[in-house]
């Protein structure tokens, strides 16, 4: 009975402590600068690119994305309960899952499929158009009033980022041509939920809102599942899959979709949307350097000139007017 007694209190120790851990990383989120934000989103994001490429070799698309969203919606969920933070009423929780169709939902599964058809650098290169993309429509959608040095850094990370995934331009095949366009739709996706997402930073914390939009991404996600093995489409065996596989998978969700979208949605809630697309042209030098320690890729003296180039407008950007309001 004692050791019963003790077994029950280590555990419930061990639980408060990795509660009060979430708690602490709450705590200090909240008080950290709209830069330091965009630069924790950019390299959430980029080290779990090589992360997905190597579970897509056991797991397909649908199924990496059910087991990352699982694991994300459990992190998420676990810092609200416990952080006591308030839901807003079911208009707006309705309008801001619904903004979930778009990112993680339609823009994951395209970019993921995608993936699993190009290489990671023809991703990342697609992935430039993003910032141009976003300040587009925010232009058009939000008014935002785009500055012309503004414009000019956004040019200027675009090439920085095609020089960092120049190796994979010739190396083009119809199937990458496939990838490649999917992963573009994906980024489409992208920018659009950038636009509807910002509005509804004002009606609800940002925790909560990517917490119901992952939620409803989730249900999609299981849906699109469901069917293909309905169809007899990409058949899954427990069996025959690693635990390493799985494990890439749910660290990958808690670092790329979590923890990725909160910070994400705390720059677009201190920065402008045109801004914060910018911040994210740092994603593909984390890829490329979480590549290089994991997968063994090396740069070549192109992609470090890229990389150079991203730093540099990313520190110019920072010093610009919109990015301090």
């Amino acid at each position: 009975m004692t050791q019963l007694v003790q077994t029950t209190v280590e555990t419930t120790k061990k639980n408060s402590f990795a509660i009060a851990v979430l708690s602490r990383l709450s705590n200090k989120l909240s008080k950290f600068p709209a830069v330091g934000f965009a630069v924790l989103c950019a390299a959430c994001f980029g080290v779990t690119v090589p992360m997905t490429k190597q579970s897509l070799n056991e797991l397909s698309p649908l199924m990496i994305l059910v087991i990352q969203s699982i694991s994300s919606i459990i992190f998420l969920w676990s810092v609200i309960f416990y952080q006591k933070v308030e839901i807003p009423k079911k208009s707006v929780a309705l309008r801001a899952s619904l903004v979930g169709f778009l990112e993680p939902g339609l823009s994951f599964i395209l970019a993921t499929i995608g993936l699993n058809l190009t290489t990671a650098s023809n991703a990342t290169l697609l992935s430039v158009s993003e910032p141009i993309i976003t300040i587009a429509l925010a232009a058009v959608l939000l008014k935002e009033k785009i500055s012309s040095p503004l414009i000019k850094l956004a040019l200027v990370a675009c090439v920085g980022v095609g020089m960092v995934a120049s190796p994979s331009i010739t190396n083009i095949t119809g199937e990458c041509l496939t990838g490649d366009f999917l992963v573009l739709l994906g980024v489409l996706c992208a920018s659009l939920y950038a636009i509807v997402a910002r509005p509804l930073l004002s009606q609800a914390a940002p925790l909560v809102l990517v917490a119901l939009q992952q939620s409803f991404a989730l249900v999609l996600f299981v849906l699109l599942l469901g069917v293909s093995q309905f169809w007899g489409q990409n058949a899954f065996n427990f069996a025959q899959v690693h635990i390493e596989s799985v494990l890439l998978a749910v660290i990958s969700g808690i670092i790329g979709q979590g923890l990725a979208f909160w910070l994400y949605l705390l720059t677009l809630r201190t920065s402008g949307v045109s801004v914060t697309s910018l911040y994210l042209t740092l994603i593909p030098l984390f890829g490329v350097a979480t590549a290089y320690i994991t997968l063994g890729e090396r740069l070549s003296f192109i992609q470090t000139l890229g990389g150079g180039l991203i730093l540099v407008v990313v520190l110019f950007i920072s010093q610009l007017p919109e990015a301090k309001h």
